[in-house]
């Protein structure tokens, strides 16, 4: 693949893996040392990779790990927005609303959704389990119409939850006001979908990504009901609309656009040093702002050109914060991004049972200044 496609980032560093994991230690250091002499930002993982394991008494590698920790010395422009005290809320989702300035959070854990109104007082929006709603993923308001968009999915087993219930996915729709079910959308559960975030367009449209069968699902405003839009190559994850509402932006693995009346789908050209992902994707002025979890770990902003299918430049907003635990999601508030700092996404045991309040930390929720 690397002599196919020289370009591609990726799959040097899974080159490197692989000889690392065939202990071809030289092939491997030096793959390695080439990502890192060329800036490719994917590099920043094997520091903490275990696929490099078999390195880790090599003093050469020993030398690329002191790189990469200069490399990733954090870069901290946020500022802690608000707390949320429920360590065990293991939070995924987040919504604006601008009419009331209130933040929504939603819940894998407790499978509900909370309310941050602007005196930043906490309150269950709804509680556990409510209306049938499992584990809550991605969230948007629809500040016109007064709804809040919620999705629902659970594909993987929790200790507390039924294991019948695996599969369910959907996506469920509430009045602000008063914060009642309005409808839900679900998908059949023997078909292993797995509707993980969402974006609203400008007419009242609803699109989804489905993380598990790849594609793109739409409620559509006159319709009113959920059907697949489209059919995606490659894993889709967050997702926006440009602000006239002809095009989705999706990320992942990479980032892409789709023609909604088209329903046309290219990947986005970008530099080949850097590293293109989103868990949540933000259209912003002309741009795009990624979460960007695991490994590495940023918020990134990538410039777009004019015609919106090139990213031609990026910048960190940012870096390898301590508070870091998986950052999931956000949501735009004016000229401000917020977004969820530390989910613990990843801190469940084997059984599917959390891990104890003791090792857990408050739920942060950082914010950056945008331009």
């Amino acid at each position: 693949m690397v002599e196919l496609e020289p370009h591609r980032y990726q799959y040097r560093y899974n080159l490197a893996c692989g000889y690392a994991l065939n202990n071809d230690q030289q092939n491997a250091l030096n793959t390695l040392q080439f990502l890192l002499d060329e800036n490719y930002d994917l590099v920043y993982m094997a520091a903490g990779d275990t696929d490099f394991s078999s390195l880790k008494d090599n003093k050469d590698f020993q030398q690329i790990v002191k790189r990469i920790e200069e490399k990733t010395r954090p870069l901290n422009t946020s500022s802690i927005a608000f707390s949320i005290p429920e360590k065990d809320l293991i939070p995924e989702g987040m919504a604006y609303d601008p009419v009331e300035e209130a933040f929504y959070v939603s819940s894998i854990q407790k499978c509900k959704i909370i309310k941050i109104d602007k005196q930043g007082n906490i309150s269950d929006f709804t509680i556990p389990r409510q209306d049938g709603l499992l584990s809550v993923l991605g969230m948007r308001v629809d500040a016109y119409s007064r709804t809040l968009w919620a999705v629902s999915s659970y594909s993987f087993f929790k200790k507390h939850i039924p294991r019948k219930l695996l599969g369910t996915t959907g996506v469920f729709k509430y009045d602000l006001q008063t914060k009642k079910l309005l409808k839900k959308y679900m998908l059949p559960q023997e078909e292993g979908h797995y509707l993980n975030d969402l974006a609203i367009g400008p007419d009242g449209s609803v699109y989804i990504t489905d993380w598990l069968v790849f594609g793109i699902y739409k409620i559509s405003a006159e319709i009113d009901t959920i059907e697949k839009l489209i059919d995606m190559p490659r894993q889709p994850n967050g997702i926006d609309i440009s602000d006239d509402g002809s095009k989705l932006f999706i990320a992942g693995n990479g980032m892409g656009v789709l023609d909604i009346a088209a329903k046309s789908y290219k990947e986005l050209k970008y530099p080949p040093n850097l590293y293109v992902s989103g868990d949540g994707c933000y259209f912003y002025k002309n741009s795009l702002i990624a979460v960007q979890n695991g490994g590495f770990r940023k918020v990134s902003r990538f410039y777009l050109n004019d015609a919106q299918d090139e990213i031609v430049r990026s910048e960190p907003l940012e870096a390898y914060h301590p508070l870091f635990n998986i950052p999931t999601t956000g949501a735009l508030a004016g000229n401000d991004f917020y977004f969820i700092a530390n989910s613990q996404l990843a801190d469940y045991n084997r059984d599917g049972s959390l891990f104890p309040l003791s090792e857990l930390e408050e739920v942060k929720i950082l914010k950056i200044g945008l331009k």
